[in-house]
């Protein structure tokens, strides 16, 4: 394994190349890229699993996070953490239309990057559109560096527009599907509760 750029090997800020024959290894400061500039592979930054092998091509969805947010001390789980109508409207909709188990549902949170559903977290108050252009691009190339990771062949994007403006410059070869585009957040909570009805009556 090559490490690049004085990599400490204590600290979590690095990426991992995805290419098993070159297993390179960046530190995130100061270097932003989608492949490699060693062997071309992709990027993540989830350490992978040499032993295990990579895992086989998933569907993931990303919901939004929420404004309103239980506010029970310490750390939840996300899943209990948010309690916005849109964000309890998507994970139904990824949980019961899309039929995604809750380790392939994740949250794109604005402090915390890509949140699973179940990962403990605290309260917090931090909206995207508070952070700079530079900001929130680079926090689209973690979150997407974190979705890499999984080996997603679909990313079901239910998240809002100004959340994914970058996921899919930083996942190329990645399908991003998007369910519903261009609705504001009351006919959103309305849409996904209609898809919702219409997958519990069956055909």
């Amino acid at each position: 394994m090559s490490v690049r750029k004085d990599v400490d090997p204590h600290t979590a800020d690095i990426i991992y190349c995805l290419n098993p024959a070159c297993r390179a290894v960046f530190q995130l400061s100061g270097y932003i890229a989608v492949r490699c500039q060693d062997c071309g592979g992709f990027f993540t930054n989830v350490e992978p699993d040499w032993n295990a092998g990579l895992s086989q091509p998933v569907t993931l969805a990303v919901i939004a996070c929420s404004k309103q947010k239980s506010g029970i001390g310490g750390e939840i789980p996300a899943h209990r953490r948010y309690t916005g109508p849109l964000f309890r409207a998507q994970l139904a909709y990824a949980r019961t239309v899309l039929g995604l188990a809750d380790d392939d549902i994740y949250v794109a949170s604005a402090k915390l990057g890509l949140v699973g559903i179940s990962d403990l977290i605290p309260d917090y108050n931090l909206a995207l559109h508070q952070l700079s252009v530079g900001q929130r691009r680079t926090w689209g190339w973690r979150v997407a560096l974190g979705l890499r990771g999984r080996n997603p062949r679909r990313v079901y994007w239910l998240a809002g527009k100004l959340y994914r403006e970058w996921i899919s410059y930083w996942l190329p070869g990645v399908e991003i599907a998007l369910p519903v585009t261009g609705l504001g957040y009351a006919r959103q909570v309305q849409w996904y509760k209609q898809a919702l009805l219409a997958a519990l009556d069956g055909p």
